[in-house]
């Protein structure tokens, strides 16, 4: 089976990385992404300013679009995938209609996370471009799409080998991370609060996907590396996803790690295998400090959930077995 992945943003964040690179090991990979989305106007020794930067990129985005289409048709007529697939994030005004060749091409679509751009935007992308088949990560996307659509839930997985117990002693006592934005109005609070534990170590990384090195020569795969350690050097990893309260990455990263998970219960944790109390802590935004200090306090406790969240998510968020879900549904579009 060979499909081409259309994904711009594939490496935007550890579980997609490890997610394509163990599909590209089970069946023959052809990718066109949009790569003038990853550059940016620094320079590889100046820090990266996504506010400086995004202007420049989406004006080389739509330069570079008609090049983009000539070389997509060409892929598609040499190398003859049987699937094509885009991300949800994929640029709005991209309308394949000059690429003869993909309509011969069934097109999927991987809904990532609920839509950051406007909803409309997105549905008019799917219906000019002829999609009609959506995998999405959330269970919350299942009332977003209109009904034509057919869609399969592929819930998020994370790499076991890389997301593990390293056997250091923790260096923090609690961790957090994520970009910074209105979409996570906690994570300035987390942070804030982190800062100012002065009896406490703590730490606290706004960048765990590749936001700050893109357009840089940095090895992806030492990148993730460290982030997995960086997790699995804490006692305790918290975190709370955006609004609505949707399951992201960091619920099976931080499943998978060797620290103590406290984050609130998402929508659709159940399809996780989340149960508060057994392999992760529940918290809210009254009781999040609360809870953090009682299992400081209490170590076997903090160290039986954890390594209950590490056995669920070898047990259910392999990976490995959501590839071989993966495949087993594109070979059903085909």
């Amino acid at each position: 089976m060979k499909i081409l992945l259309m994904d711009w943003n594939y490496i935007a964040n550890a579980c997609r990385h490890y997610f394509y690179k163990e599909l590209s090991r089970r069946v023959d990979v052809v990718t066109c992404p949009f790569t003038s989305m990853n550059r940016t106007i620094s320079s590889s020794n100046m820090p990266y300013n996504r506010q400086a930067a995004y202007p420049y990129s989406l004006l080389r985005r739509f330069l570079s679009l008609p090049n983009y289409l000539k070389k997509l048709n060409t892929i598609i007529k040499n190398e003859n995938p049987d699937t094509s697939h885009f991300n949800e994030r994929f640029p709005s005004y991209v309308k394949f209609r000059k690429v003869k060749e993909i309509d011969k091409v069934p097109k999927t679509i991987f809904m990532c996370d609920r839509p950051r751009r406007d909803y409309h935007q997105l549905m008019n992308f799917i219906k000019i471009n002829s999609i009609n088949f959506a995998l999405h990560l959330s269970p919350l996307w299942e009332k977003d799409l209109p009904e034509d659509i057919e869609t399969r839930l592929v819930p998020w997985s994370v790499d076991t080998t890389v997301f593990k117990d390293y056997g250091q002693q923790p260096m923090y006592d609690i961790v957090a991370a994520g970009v910074l934005s209105w979409h996570y109005p906690m994570r300035y609070e987390i942070k804030k609060m982190l800062e100012n534990s002065q009896d406490l170590k703590c730490s606290y990384l706004e960048y765990p996907c590749v936001s700050p090195i893109i357009g840089r020569k940095m090895n992806m795969e030492k990148y993730f590396i460290e982030y997995a350690k960086f997790l699995s050097n804490s006692k305790i990893f918290l975190f709370f996803p955006g609004i609505p309260r949707r399951t992201i990455a960091k619920y099976v990263e931080g499943l998978a790690s060797s620290s103590l998970m406290m984050a609130p219960m998402p929508a659709g944790g159940e399809i996780f295998h989340l149960e508060p109390g057994k392999n992760f802590v529940e918290v809210n935004e009254k009781n999040f400090k609360e809870k953090a200090s009682y299992y400081l306090e209490h170590e076997e406790e903090r160290i039986k959930i954890a390594k209950r969240g590490m056995e669920t998510a070898r047990k259910y968020l392999d990976v490995k077995d959501s590839v071989g879900n993966f495949i087993k549904i594109m070979k059903e579009v085909v």
